[in-house]
């Protein structure tokens, strides 16, 4: 079964007191994964990286997906230590389309098992006997298909570009709200009337609360 654990408004956050009741309600024996994003990709929350820790503690796999968080956040796998984390190459650094990676433990990956295979998984099949075959050990084994060779070069073109490069001043300087907000009242016309609402922006892909806009206009 699925079970989904919507976000509540008004930061569009998981409350962790509900994390934590439904990893404690897991049925004892059965393989559990816990899968969340470090960040949302259409909010910019940022989830607790602590989950998963907890819900290893808890006996449940982990799926952390990267895809957001990762073009402007490093993340330590020595210090966490999820058992899956899927990631985007196009959102890294925008090139290519149709490549993606997903990390997985290779403790975690030895408890899959598949029931079918498709092209490029296998080191053998026969007629004989009810569907035999073999699956390549490994990650191999679960990558369906010819693998995009075109497109890797540019991955690894990709990859030594961003290693070069300080990720904390990528992730602090994607949208620097004071510029932003200097921006605003040296450019725009001052409006009329009263300002009824904030409206939330990012500072380094993490939501802003209202309440920091407001002391920040307020000052």
């Amino acid at each position: 079964t699925v079970r989904y654990l919507p976000v509540e408004l008004p930061d569009l956050r998981l409350p962790e007191s509900k994390v934590l009741a439904a990893l404690d309600d897991a049925r004892p024996g059965a393989h559990h994964l816990f899968a969340y994003p470090a960040q949302s990709n259409f909010s910019g929350v940022h989830h607790p990286l602590a989950w998963v820790e907890a819900a290893h503690a808890r006996g449940w796999d982990v799926l952390l997906d990267c895809a957001a968080f990762a073009p402007t956040n490093r993340l330590d796998l020595r210090q966490v230590q999820p058992d899956f984390v899927p990631l985007s190459f196009y959102k890294i650094f925008g090139y290519p389309t149709g490549v993606g990676a997903l990390l997985a433990r290779r403790s975690t990956l030895a408890k899959l098992r598949r029931p079918w295979f498709a092209g490029g998984t296998i080191t053998i099949a026969s007629v004989q006997g009810d569907g035999w075959h073999s699956l390549i050990p490994g990650e191999a084994g679960f990558e369906d298909g010819t693998v995009n060779y075109l497109n890797l070069p540019a991955v690894e073109i990709g990859l030594r570009h961003v290693a070069a490069l300080s990720m904390t001043k990528l992730a602090d300087g994607l949208i620097d709200p004071k510029l932003v907000l200097a921006w605003l009242f040296t450019a725009l016309a001052v409006p009329a009337g009263f300002v009824s609402a904030l409206v939330p922006i990012r500072e380094a892909g993490a939501l802003l609360p209202q309440i920091w806009l407001a002391t920040r206009l307020e000052a």
